[in-house]
């Protein structure tokens, strides 16, 4: 019997899993033994998987022994309401995080010869070698390069994020901040400096509006916007001639960016008033923040702006659509969280505390799966609840349960099982099949491991329990 496989999915899971699967073909069943992945709803709908590169539907029985996790291709927002805590590379003092050319790099003011972090999803991170164990303080991508800066007053740049060469700066300043746009790095400095590079390599002091503190940097709409901790605002269409813009309110802002054309700004201090918004870099309007944390980093993604804290109960995260109106995420730490960023479909923040938890991500809005056929997974599935089709019109021959059906002769064991390791209570199922054979899937000794419909004793116990009732009703009238 031919039997066709389908799926039909437009997202991640709330974990932000990939969903893989294995397979091989050995007959009418496919045994999980290579990855698979499928890579968008539509190719799922129609069977198709990419089986080591080769498109190939499925088709038989499908049997995973490993996690799965339907990929949509459709774009996904992420889940911003669910914040799930990761497992970082290390317990560095992480400082800023970014994204680009496929890759989420993250750097560090502490470590040894690991200052530097890397992952291909926001979720499984691997340590790397920094140029040289400086307190990095601020990361970012472009022209195809990774560059970050020092508060030390050193620059490192990567192409690919592993690979890290040290670049000498226009001076030995506390740089804190570092952005691209318009084919140029511009660099902010806490001592109120700037320098700029077209290639990450050769920087150039300019001089800036003020010696600010300057802590943060960004550029969007044809133009650099500085925001500095003493309540300062520059601005500058070249990254090199910088004037000085009015501020609403003097606070101690962190960090800035651009999105949805809008610069958004967020502060450390200030009383219900620890945003600030502007279209054009210029004039701004400051507005009321939902909790007086000390937001330290703000980022745009999938039309929302996205800021993290460093202080707050469980609260540390805020998110805007349209960066005016705010609402409080739960966080799943409180971690002192530095930074935010934007890339793959998924935000990602570091902090600089915690116990192997420095990192957090976004979740995912969930996806149906749909598999016409059988599915065994060799292993433990988790969800939030387990419905069976019931309907009466896939059922024929109905009949009640008559005195045949008892579970006298079952033989309930505690027993350890092998496969997850751990004990377990339940049936031995070939014992079960001598009584109720079409309870159980497979035959003793098979090649394939012997399966058991515990959903079928939820009637027979149900009968039981109707009997023991109406045996009971009937003492009670004696």
């Amino acid at each position: 019997m031919t039997i066709e496989v389908s799926a039909s999915a437009n997202a991640y899971t709330n974990e932000g899993i990939l969903v893989t699967a294995t397979a091989t073909a050995t007959g009418d069943t496919y045994e999980v033994a290579e990855e698979i992945a499928f890579e968008n709803a539509q190719s799922a709908a129609n069977t198709q998987a990419n089986l080591l590169n080769q498109e190939k539907a499925i088709i038989g029985n499908l049997v995973i022994s490993k996690k799965v996790v339907i990929v949509g291709s459709d774009l996904i927002p992420p889940n911003v309401e669910v914040w799930i805590g990761r497992k970082s590379a290390a317990d560095n003092s992480w400082s800023s995080v970014c994204y680009g050319n496929g890759l989420f790099v993250a750097v560090s003011y502490s470590g040894s010869g690991n200052r530097v972090m890397t992952s291909p999803d926001g979720i499984t991170w691997t340590s790397q070698k920094s140029a040289a164990d400086n307190n990095w303080f601020s990361v970012c991508y472009g022209n195809g390069l990774f560059v970050v800066v020092a508060s030390t007053g050193q620059v490192m740049t990567s192409s690919d994020g592993i690979t890290w060469t040290s670049q000498k700066s226009a001076a030995n300043n506390s740089w804190s901040s570092v952005c691209y746009g318009n084919g140029l790095f511009v660099a902010v400095a806490s001592g109120g400096q700037v320098m700029t590079s077209p290639d990450g390599i050769t920087w150039t002091s300019q001089t800036s509006a003020s010696n600010s503190g300057w802590s943060s940097v960004c550029y969007g709409n044809g133009l650099f916007v500085a925001v500095a901790s003493g309540g300062k605002f520059m601005t500058s269409p070249d990254g090199k001639t910088w004037k000085s813009q009015d501020s609403p309110v003097y606070n101690s802002w962190k960090s800035v960016c651009y999105g949805n054309d809008l610069f958004v700004a967020v502060a450390s201090s200030g009383s219900s008033n620890r945003i600030m918004t502007s279209p054009d870099g210029k004039t701004w309007t400051s507005l009321k923040s939902p909790v007086d944390n000390n937001w330290t980093s703000v980022c745009y993604g999938n039309d929302l702006f996205v800021a993290v804290s460093s202080s707050g109960s469980s609260n540390r995260v805020m998110t805007s659509p349209d960066g005016k109106t705010w609402t409080i995420q739960k966080s799943p730490v409180d971690n002192a969280w530095t930074s935010v960023c934007y890339g793959n479909d998924l935000f990602v923040a570091v902090s600089s505390s915690g116990s192997s938890n420095r990192v957090m991500t976004s979740g995912y809005y969930g996806a149906d799966l749909s598999v016409q056929g059988n599915t065994t997974i060799a292993g433990t599935c988790t969800a939030g609840s387990f419905i069976t089709n019931s309907d009466y019109r896939i059922k024929e021959s109905v009949k009640n349960l008559d005195e045949k059906f008892s579970i006298d002769e079952l033989r309930p064991v505690i027993y350890y099982n092998k496969n997850i390791k751990r004990h377990d209570i339940g049936f031995i199922a070939h014992e079960v099949q001598e009584i109720f054979p079409f309870l159980v899937h497979g035959e003793k000794d098979d090649s394939q491991l012997q399966s058991l419909n515990y959903n079928g004793f939820i009637a027979l116990l149900v009968k039981e329990i109707q009997e023991l009732k109406k045996e009971i009703q009937e003492l009670k009238k004696k």
